[in-house]
């Protein structure tokens, strides 16, 4: 077993949704996946107080279909100062972004909204020359410099999916194997020494 990396030597990745029972969880679980064997971190968290819960069972359904296994996640609520170490955090809804700003204690230059970074991957450069995690640092760095040139008003949000048919959440599966994948591809492999 490799030795374990330091906090310092890991890029910080957390995602932010309403329960951290759907959306979150799965979005951990694919870029955990994604990147199994990089210098990454990945939680996830929920801005409601629902400790301890575990994924709705739809959730789950999904999180199988796409080969993963979220049977052991329970929910952990957003705390104070939680994402104040936080490299880069990806919420679903612009009051994931807030709450991750104002409770989570993010770096706002570093806090984006899942449907905000296609877009902003799609024209990402990293540093070939540095370390991996100080590279992909760098890249969040410029995508927020990025999304400041292109303007972050009216930011699509990825609705919370509770209540609703099995077919709305395949869908959300798919987005979120879709973008969870470009991100681990752009960000975290491409010109970056993986």
């Amino acid at each position: 077993m490799p030795p374990r990396a330091d906090a310092a030597d890991l890029l910080q990745v957390s995602f932010v949704c309403t329960g951290n029972r759907a959306r979150s969880p799965l979005a951990e679980a694919l870029l955990r996946r994604q990147a199994e064997d990089l210098p990454v971190a990945v939680r996830s968290f929920g801005v409601l107080d629902a400790e301890g819960r575990p994924v709705l069972p739809e959730a789950a359904a999904v999180a199988s279909s796409l080969g993963l296994d979220l049977g052991e996640h329970r929910s952990r609520p957003l705390r104070d100062g939680c994402l104040r170490d936080a490299d880069l955090v990806i919420g679903f809804e612009l009051g994931h972004l807030a709450a991750a700003v104002d409770r989570g204690g993010a770096d706002p230059a570093r806090v984006f909204a899942l449907l905000e970074l296609p877009e902003l991957l799609e024209e990402l450069e990293l540093e070939p020359d540095l370390e991996p995690v100080e590279a992909a640092r760098r890249g969040i760095a410029g995508m927020h410099r990025r999304r400041r040139a292109i303007g972050a008003t009216g930011l699509p949000e990825v609705p919370d999916p509770l209540g609703r048919s099995k077919q709305e959440f395949a869908e959300l599966g798919r987005v979120l194997q879709a973008v969870v994948g470009l991100l681990a591809a752009r960000l975290f492999a491409e010109g970056a020494g993986y």
